[in-house]
C-alpha cells in the first residue's frame, strides 16, 4: 500500500504542473496578445424622439457595467434618458429603463452635468436588480426579471441631512456600491453644495437611507487632513469600491489639502458607518477605483501626467506607478482575462498631446500591456469588460463632436483580441 506523504507527494507532482500549463491559458494579458487588440465591432444605439434627445445622436453618457452571469451591458444613457442593456455575448441592444433626467443644460448652453442623470448604474445580481443614480438626487431601482420600476430613493434629506433640503444642491447620485454581506449600497452625491456626500442605502426592501457621511472640514479633520479641496476650492468624491476582504468601501478622493496635485482613497466601514481613513496619493487626482488581485487598487488617475497609480487596499501603500498612461475616468477589473482597462479620455502621448485611449494594464504584474486610441478628443471616459469572452466596451460619441469614428450618431465600441476569439 502507496504511504500517505508518498501519495501526497505524487499529487502534488501531478497536479502543479499540469496547474502551472492552464493557469493562465484564458489570459490576453502578454504583448503578443495585445497587439492584436483593437476595435472590432460597434453597437448602435436606438435614439429617443425629439422630445428625449433633441439633437438625435448618442453623446451624453456616464458610467457603464457589466453582469458577469448574465452577460449583459448597462450603459448610463444620458441623450436618452435612459439605462441602455446590451446582450455582451451577441453585441445586440435589449431593453431601455426611462424615466431619468436626461442631459441638462445651463442657460448659457453649457452642460450641466451636476443635474443631469442616469450617471452610476450598478447590478445586484442576488435580487436581479438594477440600482441607477439620477440627477434628481434619487436612485431608481429596476426588476431586471420583469423589466419593471421597483423604487425610487431619496438621497436628499434624512438622516445625517436637514429637512427640507433642497435636490438641486444635492445634485446627482452618481457611482456606487454593494455591500453583499450586510446589504447596503454606497452611492456618492459628489456635486452636491456646499459639501459632497455619500449615502449608505439598505438594499432590503423598502430601501431605507441608513447614513449619510458628508465630506466637510469636520470629517477631513477627523482623519488627519485639513480638507477634502484642491487649490482652487474645488471639492468632490468619485467612484466606491466593495472589497469583501476587508469589508470596507473604498472612495475615491481627488483633491485634498487644498493641493491640486494630490488626492486620496477613503476608508468606509460600513457597519460603524464612518469614515476611518483617508489613504494619500501624489500626482494622482482619483477618479475611477477598481478592486484587483492581491488586495490591489488600481487608481485611475484623472490628471494628464501619464501615470496610473496601484494600491494596497489594506494599508493605502503605494504598489507601482504605471506610467504611459493617465488622465482616467472609469477603470475596469477583468477576471477574465486578468487585465485591468481604464478609459484614459485626458491620456496624452509623448510629446504631451492629448491622446485619448484604451489603457491595458497586466494586474498581475502591474505592466502596461499596451493603449489603443478611442477617438480625438476626450469624451470616451467610460468602459466594462465582459469576463466570458474577453470583450471591453467603450462607449463613443457622435463625431459631430468627436470627429472621424466609425459611427456617425455614436455607439458603443467593442475592443477585443483575436487570439481570445481562437481560444474560447
Amino acid at each position: 500500500m502507496m504511504r500517505r506523504g508518498s501519495l501526497t507527494l505524487l499529487l502534488l507532482l501531478i497536479i502543479v504542473p499540469v496547474f502551472l500549463l492552464t493557469a493562465g491559458s484564458g489570459r490576453a494579458g502578454d504583448v503578443d496578445s495585445i497587439k492584436n487588440f483593437k476595435l472590432r465591432a460597434t453597437i448602435e444605439i436606438p435614439l429617443a424622439d425629439k422630445t428625449v434627445n433633441p439633437l438625435q445622436v448618442f453623446r451624453f453618457f456616464d458610467i457603464s457595467w457589466v453582469d458577469e452571469p448574465t452577460e449583459r451591458y448597462f450603459i448610463a444613457d444620458r441623450s436618452n434618458a435612459g439605462v441602455d442593456i446590451i446582450d455582451a455575448e451577441t453585441n445586440a441592444w435589449v431593453h431601455r429603463f426611462g424615466g431619468f433626467a436626461g442631459q441638462k443644460f445651463h442657460a448659457d448652453g453649457t452642460n450641466d452635468n451636476d443635474h443631469s442623470g442616469p450617471d452610476g448604474v450598478l447590478v445586484i445580481h442576488s435580487a436581479n436588480q438594477l440600482w441607477a443614480g439620477d440627477g434628481d438626487s434619487t436612485v431608481k431601482v429596476f426588476d431586471l426579471g420583469t423589466n419593471s420600476h421597483v423604487a425610487t430613493i431619496s438621497t436628499c434629506g434624512p438622516p445625517g441631512g436637514p429637512k427640507g433640503e433642497d435636490p438641486v444642491k444635492c445634485a446627482r447620485d452618481d457611482e456606487m456600491a454593494y455591500d453583499p454581506r450586510d446589504h447596503i449600497l454606497a452611492v456618492a452625491n459628489n456635486a452636491a453644495d456646499p459639501f459632497p456626500f455619500v449615502t449608505l442605502i439598505s438594499t432590503v426592501a423598502p430601501y431605507p437611507v441608513l447614513a449619510r457621511i458628508t465630506f466637510d472640514p469636520t470629517l477631513a479633520a477627523s482623519v488627519g487632513l485639513s480638507s477634502f479641496e484642491d487649490s482652487t476650492g474645488g471639492i468632490g468624491i468619485e467612484q466606491p469600491v466593495w472589497d469583501p476582504a476587508t469589508r470596507r468601501f473604498y472612495i475615491s478622493v481627488p483633491a485634498i489639502n487644498h493641493n491640486t496635485n494630490k488626492g486620496g482613497v477613503g476608508v468606509i466601514n460600513p457597519r460603524r458607518m464612518q469614515l476611518e481613513a483617508v489613504f494619500e496619493v501624489d500626482d494622482c487626482n482619483p477618479a475611477g477605483l477598481a478592486l484587483g488581485p492581491h488586495q490591489h487598487l488600481l487608481l485611475g488617475c484623472s490628471l494628464s501626467n501619464g501615470q496610473s497609480v496601484i494600491m494596497a487596499a489594506r494599508d493605502g501603500h503605494i504598489v507601482k506607478r504605471v506610467f504611459g498612461v493617465g488622465g482616467s475616468d472609469q477603470v475596469w477589473f477583468n477576471r477574465g482575462d486578468g487585465n485591468y482597462y481604464l478609459a484614459a479620455r485626458n491620456n496624452v502621448d509623448a510629446s504631451g498631446k492629448r491622446a485619448p485611449a484604451l489603457g491595458i494594464i497586466d494586474a498581475a504584474t502591474n505592466t502596461l500591456l499596451g493603449t489603443v486610441s478611442t477617438g480625438p478628443t476626450n469624451g470616451n471616459h467610460s468602459v466594462a469588460a465582459d469576463r466570458r469572452n474577453n470583450h471591453v466596451f467603450v462607449p463613443l460619441r457622435d463625431t459631430t463632436v468627436t470627429g472621424t469614428l466609425p459611427c456617425a450618431k455614436g455607439c458603443i465600441g467593442v475592443y477585443w483580441s483575436d487570439e481570445d476569439e481562437d481560444e474560447k
